[in-house]
């Protein structure tokens, strides 16, 4: 339901695909991501894979969905103590991860899924090879009161690095 937002212009080419991934990322919004930050994926089963909240988190990001600074707030819930993603999360408890699975407790795979997707969330930074562009759309999180702005430097631009700033006035 998330994985077609996440490849975005690749896959997403036309008016009545977009409006699908769009449909199946809401319905994932609504229907099955908990008020405790835990996105169950089947009904009956209390564990899911930690890359979705990523997955998620990028779909928000390319709606400009109102629930997108939930799901930045929700996103280091997901990761263990050592601030790495495992393979899965439990939601018994809330989102902890499953500690029978401590052989693969740091996964590649998910850390940089959704390292990728909060990146992306805050600072919009997508190159495309396919069509020789990079955009841009800096967002700092309504949730982040006290900080002010941001600064992400050696974003590479095929052969160039460029910085990205973002700042906000403090409310008096």
């Amino acid at each position: 339901l998330l994985r077609p937002m996440w490849i975005g212009e690749l896959l997403l080419q036309t008016d009545n695909e977009k409006s699908r991934a769009i449909r199946s990322a809401s319905y994932v919004f609504d229907q099955m991501y908990s008020p405790n930050g835990f996105i169950r994926l089947i009904p009956s089963h209390h564990q899911t894979a930690t890359m979705t909240i990523g997955y998620l988190l990028k779909a928000l990001k390319r709606m400009d969905h109102p629930g997108l600074d939930r799901a930045i707030c929700d996103l280091p819930k997901w990761a263990d103590p050592s601030g790495t993603f495992g393979e899965y999360l439990d939601d018994r408890d809330g989102p902890a991860q499953c500690y029978e699975h401590l052989a693969h407790r740091n996964r590649i795979w998910e850390s940089g899924i959704n390292s990728q997707a909060l990146m992306f969330a805050i600072t919009g930074f997508e190159p495309s090879a396919a069509s020789n562009k990079v955009t841009f759309a800096p967002y700092l999180p309504n949730h982040w009161p006290i900080i002010t702005g941001f600064e992400t430097t050696n974003l590479l631009v095929r052969d160039r690095r460029m910085s990205l700033s973002q700042s906000r006035e403090p409310s008096s």
